[in-house]
């Protein structure tokens, strides 16, 4: 969420809490914390995004686990052998 995104929902947050109470500075709190969580949340995301992200290019197999057949063979081939079932 860009500056004017979260300016704009701040406003309309504020707006509607102004109409539901009518102490100021209770509606600033609120407003705060609404805020607060939101950003966090946000923040987060982005997090949880770059991690997944970052796990996927660097996926490295284990040196102990044998690869599938199919790892070997060229993109859209048919094995040769056909397997055992």
């Amino acid at each position: 969420m860009d500056k004017v995104a979260h300016q704009s929902l701040r406003w309309d947050l504020e707006q509607d809490l102004s109409h539901l109470v009518e102490d100021e500075h209770l509606v600033r709190q609120v407003l705060d914390l609404v805020m607060r969580r939101v950003v966090q949340e946000q923040a987060a995301e982005a997090v949880r995004r770059q991690r997944i992200n970052r796990d996927f290019k660097t996926f490295r197999r284990g040196r102990s686990v044998t690869p599938p057949a199919w790892a070997f063979r060229e993109p859209g081939t048919s094995p040769q052998v056909e397997p055992l079932r």
